[in-house]
């Protein structure tokens, strides 16, 4: 049993999209330490993916037996890494995806061929769709000009699902 001491951090269990791996994340405002477990095997204890670093945040999902991370790690602003979840420490993150200058990750989904990512530019939020599965890493992109109306996650209810029509709400 895992138990958070610290009353600066909050303790969440959660499940990969996947549903490969459980997660047991402890954030507070400035840092994050993430275990897994995989779902096949529960029992096992849980594995540490980095221990909290004061300043250094992340948070996992998993696709195609790999870790991918929403890190801030040796950067102001968030950035992808992938990692192997059998060695998840931060020693063998590989960046795949640095946003460019005056763009910020707000969140991720994933899905079996796709990542979509959340940005905000200063021109507005834009949701761009990362084709992992093509070596070149194609990115294709889609902005909207006004910050009065947000994005709705395209999360679907599995893995497969097909992209739907993104919808505008004000």
């Amino acid at each position: 049993i895992l138990e958070e001491r610290n009353g600066a951090f909050y303790m969440d269990v959660g499940m990969t999209k996947d549903k490969s791996f459980i997660t047991i994340s402890s954030n507070s405002k400035t840092s994050s330490e993430v275990r897994i477990l995989p779902t096949l095997n529960p029992w096992k204890d849980p594995t540490l993916v980095e221990s909290r670093k004061e300043g250094l945040e992340y948070f996992v999902e998993h696709i195609h037996g790999a870790l991918i991370l929403v890190t801030n790690d040796g950067s102001e602003d968030y950035k992808l890494a992938q990692v192997d979840p059998l060695l998840p420490g931060r020693a063998n993150w590989m960046d795949f995806y640095i946003p460019e200058d005056g763009c910020k990750i707000q969140d991720i989904d994933v899905f079996e061929k796709h990542i979509a990512i959340y940005e905000r530019t200063v021109k507005g939020q834009r949701v761009r769709i990362l084709d992992i599965l093509r070596t070149d890493s194609q990115v294709q992109g889609l902005v909207q000009r006004s910050n009065s109306c947000g994005f709705p996650h395209l999360s679907a209810p599995r893995l497969s699902s097909s992209f739907k029509p993104i919808e505008l709400g004000a």
